[in-house]
């Protein structure tokens, strides 16, 4: 939401895919998220109680992110004909959001699995395993949809299924994608990180792009692109192995 509400300051709570008594912190300042040496000399100020006090400043709550996330995404995208849409959340965070964009966009939305659940009463919400996209598959199949999307527990990882029942993996996904990006933008540099496969820089040469490899993680990679002038004019496409579709609108 950082970009969207032109925040300075972003801070997610966040467990991702872990079990239920895992939670986390993910820290956003200027744009950077902060890891390593940065997130540690956190950790130290705050064992040694080095913390700021009394500070000017007011709590706001806004109720109206998702009417904000939805707009920005419908101004950008539209979808040439209604298609049929599993969506599998894994009972997690996704579950609130997915299915009200995707119907603004005009799908026809099924739903697996979106009530919120922390202990994740169905399947372990990470799509980069096949045995979580078993019930996903099988919808598909059911209900003779288009495409069937799951998300992991925060809803930065997606899965995808195709029509007829098949794993589309993402490192596949990135092929599609940066071809189209390629086709508008020749010479990008395209990032991706190293659990993707071989067959990837190849496609992205042949399409005229520059392939990048970098570490898994949106630290890393949000460093690796910190070129204001590649993110200024959009000849940037950032990928992870598993969060195509969070990147992809991105660089759009």
């Amino acid at each position: 939401m950082s970009p969207i509400t032109t925040t300075a300051i972003l801070v997610s709570l966040t467990g991702s895919h872990n079990p239920a008594n895992y939670n986390g912190l993910k820290i956003v300042l200027a744009g950077e998220t902060l890891s390593g040496d940065s997130i540690q000399k956190l950790k130290e100020r705050i064992d040694s109680n080095n913390l700021y006090d009394n500070l000017p400043g007011k709590l706001t709550e806004n109720s109206m992110f998702t009417n904000e996330y939805i707009g920005y995404i419908t101004e950008d995208i539209r979808i040439a004909r209604s298609i049929k849409v599993v969506i599998d959340a894994g009972n997690g965070v996704a579950g609130e959001i997915a299915p009200i964009l995707l119907r603004t966009l005009g799908c026809e939305v099924i739903e697996l699995f979106c009530n919120i659940d922390e202990d994740f009463p169905n399947h372990h919400p990470n799509p980069s395993k096949p045995k979580n996209l078993v019930d996903l598959i099988a919808a598909v199949e059911e209900h003779q949809a288009d495409v069937g999307l799951a998300f992991d527990g925060d809803g930065d990882r997606l899965g995808v299924i195709d029509s007829n029942g098949n794993i589309i993996w993402p490192d596949r996904q990135m092929m599609l994608f940066s071809k189209f990006i390629l086709a508008k933008k020749p010479g990008a540099e395209v990032i991706y990180d190293v659990k993707c496969s071989r067959n990837l820089p190849a496609q992205i040469i042949r399409n005229g792009g520059t392939p990048t490899s970098e570490k898994t993680g949106t630290p890393y990679e949000s460093k690796a692109g910190k070129d204001p002038i590649l993110w200024e004019i959009g000849d940037l496409f950032l990928m992870t192995a598993g969060s195509a579709l969070m990147t992809f609108t991105s660089a759009r």
